[in-house]
């Protein structure tokens, strides 16, 4: 009974990695969408480095870090699926011509020359990075 079960960090380390890979490439990213991730990180890597922590600390640590992973969203990527794409352009492009609604973050994703509005301009840069004639907003 005065065993104390060691938390299996792997997944927090993998949770890690990817909070790290999107911080690095922070640009990709709607910024309001990942403004809580370096703190939430640097919480769980405390953790992560707590020869000490139980399985309940490191569940939480990694509970909270995923949340916020699962938060970030790409610079582009209007559908909300995971890739920037021509559907992407053509929502944007359906919302302009008011056929379609989008929510606030579905419009913070699709300003990607960060001009604070999603418009045609913004549609036609997404065409351009699908087309890979431009390699970044």
């Amino acid at each position: 009974t005065g065993l104390v079960r060691k938390a299996n960090k792997e997944e927090l380390k993998n949770a890690l990695d990817k909070a790290e890979e999107i911080l690095a490439e922070s640009a990709k990213y709607v910024e309001s969408t990942i403004s809580g991730l370096e703190g939430v990180k640097t919480d769980a890597q405390a953790v992560y480095e707590d020869e000490e922590a139980d399985a309940d600390t490191t569940g939480e640590a990694l509970k909270k870090l995923i949340a916020e992973i699962l938060k970030a969203r790409l610079l582009g990527d209007v559908d909300l699926n995971g890739s920037v794409d021509t559907q992407d352009a053509a929502e944007l492009l359906e919302y302009n011509a008011e056929l379609k609604e989008l929510t606030q973050e579905q419009a913070e994703a699709g300003d990607v020359n960060r001009d604070s509005v999603s418009d045609t301009g913004d549609a036609s840069m997404i065409l351009e990075f699908s087309a890979e004639k431009i390699s970044g907003f």
